[in-house]
């Protein structure tokens, strides 16, 4: 059984580190990604519309940490731009 999901980012812009850019949602499960899809249909503890943002999935920098630490309380391995 996999890992309940903490929150799903529906909506966004997602950003490769490859520079592909495409529009889906984001499911994160204990501060990591779950998932990432053009929809995901399930319900989560919490969902939040991403229009608007930028998700970079992989990106790490120490300029962007600092000021990722959490979205609506959730810590996550994700950076908005």
């Amino acid at each position: 059984m996999s890992e309940p999901t903490d929150l799903i980012i529906h909506h966004a812009e997602i950003l490769y580190p490859d520079g592909h850019l495409e529009k889906g949602d984001v499911a994160i499960a204990q501060g990591n990604r779950q998932e990432i899809a053009s929809e995901i249909d399930r319900h989560a503890s919490e969902e939040i519309n991403g229009k608007g943002l930028t998700l970079l999935p992989g990106v790490s920098s120490p300029l962007l940490d600092p000021y990722v630490a959490t979205i609506n309380g959730f810590h996550i391995n994700f950076h908005l731009v």
